[in-house]
């Protein structure tokens, strides 16, 4: 979400998203990286994206991707904090999201899911993307993601080891 001119909102999403969600025997050794391209902001609104991606703003020529790095993973109440760094251009800052999962199912073609839900806040300003005198009163905005996982690579037993866990250790 974008706040124009400080008074409305206007919605909006990454189309071009990555991601990878390694899941090791224990949360230590479990990671999750992000990539998004800047270029593929999308509002619905084509003049918008446009001057959404220029100088004046993302400015996608200069920062042309979007990085989440996971340091650490560990439970917060009810919930799960993603610990990491983002990475808007050239400029890093400690990112913390809020997690929550979603569950695991398998699926009619035989595949196992598993859906999560992360939200955060980022300060525009920090990353470079201030503009105009009314940037501060929309400074900070929410970012969100949600993602579901599906089984490609991994052995049964280490997926299992994952369901496992998270059914014995529920945040």
């Amino acid at each position: 979400m974008v706040r124009r001119l400080g008074f409305s909102k206007a919605r909006g999403h990454f189309t071009d998203v990555s991601a990878e969600i390694a899941v090791g025997s224990t949360l230590d050794e479990s990671a999750v990286t992000v990539h998004v391209a800047m270029d593929s902001i999308d509002t619905g609104h084509h003049d918008r994206d446009n001057h959404l991606r220029s100088a004046e703003l993302l400015d996608v020529a200069r920062r042309p991707s979007m990085d989440y790095r996971s340091t650490a993973i560990r439970p917060v109440g009810g919930a799960w904090a993603l610990d990491g760094e983002l990475t808007v251009g050239e400029i890093t800052r400690p990112l913390t999201l809020h997690v929550e999962f979603g569950g695991v199912a398998e699926f009619f073609d035989g595949t196992r899911h598993a859906s999560f839900e992360a939200t955060g806040e980022i300060s525009r300003a920090e990353f470079g993307l201030g503009f105009g005198p009314r940037c501060d009163a929309g400074r900070h905005r929410e970012a969100g993601a949600r993602r579901r996982a599906r089984r490609t690579d991994l052995i049964d037993s280490s997926e299992q080891r994952c369901e496992q866990r998270l059914v014995d250790h529920p945040p």
